[in-house]
């Protein structure tokens, strides 16, 4: 039996991404899990009766100054949140009833600190290292990091989260043979950039398709990647 999920990751801005536009597009693509970056309060409010419908599992956490984490799912799972310095990460581990392969899979929220913030380098170091450590210990089953890494595929920090990752939207454009669309621009509306956010699997997982989507509001697009296995 082929098992397919459909993840999504979107930094929102501290809460500035359009509801209206984040609603249409998860009722429109229908997301397996979602994990959202920059959640502010207001947002968690705006987005109170959609989500519980969509998404009854998970948590919406909603950080000081609009540096939240969500990750919310269709499917049962088991989500805790993975301590790391500055930024924590949430995990989700999800059952995947009736497969033929693997009974679970997991999948890591996380928000790298920029690498533009001089007096947060440190801490930036110290949170890669730390989710590397914990990626190292994921040898039972597959796993799937998704979020905004602020990290392009030159930085230090990429090199070393997709150490024994593959990049879902490298596998796509190879696969599919499209190009890698960048994710990010300085200020939102404008032409994006940079590509730093991210969806690595692991490499027993098939990428199916990785897609970018605008998100009205943010200076981040939202993305959008089917796996298999």
């Amino acid at each position: 039996m082929n098992t397919r999920l459909r993840l999504m990751t979107a930094n929102l801005k501290a809460g500035e991404a359009d509801s209206r536009c984040l609603i249409a597009l998860l009722e429109r693509e229908a997301p397996d899990a979602v994990a959202f970056q920059e959640l502010s309060c207001e947002k968690i409010v705006e987005l109170q009766e959609i989500i519980p419908r969509l998404y009854p599992h998970g948590v919406m956490d909603a950080g000081p100054n609009g540096c939240g984490l969500g990750l919310v799912l269709r499917l049962p799972a088991q989500v805790q949140r993975l301590p790391l310095p500055c930024c924590d990460a949430w995990i989700a581990r999800i059952d995947l009833p009736g497969s033929a392969g693997p009974a679970q899979i997991e999948v890591i929220n996380a928000h790298i600190i920029p690498p533009h913030f001089l007096l947060c380098l440190w801490q930036r170091r110290l949170q890669v290292r730390a989710l590397r450590s914990y990626l190292d210990c994921l040898a039972l089953r597959p796993h799937v990091l998704l979020g905004d890494l602020n990290s392009t595929g030159i930085f230090p920090a990429y090199r070393m989260l997709a150490r024994d990752l593959a990049d879902a939207a490298l596998l796509s454009a190879a696969r599919n043979g499209g190009r890698v669309q960048p994710t990010w621009s300085p200020r939102p509306g404008w032409r994006r950039m940079f590509r730093i956010d991210h969806a690595l699997v692991d490499p027993s997982l098939s990428v199916h398709s990785v897609r970018v989507f605008d998100l009205p509001g943010s200076d981040h697009s939202a993305l959008i990647v089917d796996i298999g296995f």
